[in-house]
């Protein structure tokens, strides 16, 4: 849509992804620290670490860890290009775009088993490698891997953010207006 193409046109954007990171972003130099340090999961969420206590709410399998890193420098840089920002607020990363918040949750999907635990029945999750970013809570919009990497939809992100933040706006006025 129109959105799309002026992120895409914006110039003080560079949604090209490095190898590795170049001068991150304090706030996933904070999670890169955290997420490195952490075994990963053997009882719920197997073989995964997650960073979403004290940093950027991150869920990833360990071989992922650089994927996801690399991914949310260059959306909070691409953000802050187009005068946003990120923050972590009570426990959570929030997006804020034209005053508005949105809850991020970077995550990797997982599968589902059922295993016997002495007298009862636990369930297990099993990382699949599909990235995803959830945007707005779990009933908002989760873009993931698909057709698309997830870095392929970073414009399609931005502009999502900016929409919804302008739909804010507009439905804030108009009940301004009706009171």
């Amino acid at each position: 849509t129109l959105k799309i193409q002026e992120v895409e046109r914006d110039e003080s954007l560079s949604l090209q992804f490095p190898e590795k990171l170049l001068k991150p972003d304090p706030l996933i130099a904070q999670t890169k620290s955290i997420l490195l340090k952490q075994k990963p999961d053997s009882y719920n969420y197997i073989g995964t670490v997650s960073s979403s206590w004290e940093a950027l709410d991150i869920r990833v399998a360990k071989i992922n860890v650089d994927r996801a890193l690399l991914f949310f420098d260059t959306l909070i840089k691409a953000l802050k290009a187009r005068r946003h920002s990120v923050e972590i607020r009570n426990r959570k990363t929030v997006a804020i775009v034209s005053g508005h918040d949105f809850e991020l949750f970077f995550r990797e999907k997982m599968r589902k088993e059922s295993v016997q635990d002495g007298n009862w029945t636990r369930q297990v999750f099993h990382p699949k490698g599909i990235l995803a970013l959830q945007v707005g809570g779990w009933y908002g919009r989760e873009y993931k891997d698909g057709r698309f990497r997830l870095e392929e939809q970073l414009t399609k992100i931005i502009a999502g953010l900016e929409l919804s933040a302008a739909q804010r706006t507009e439905r804030d006025l108009a009940y301004e207006k009706a009171r």
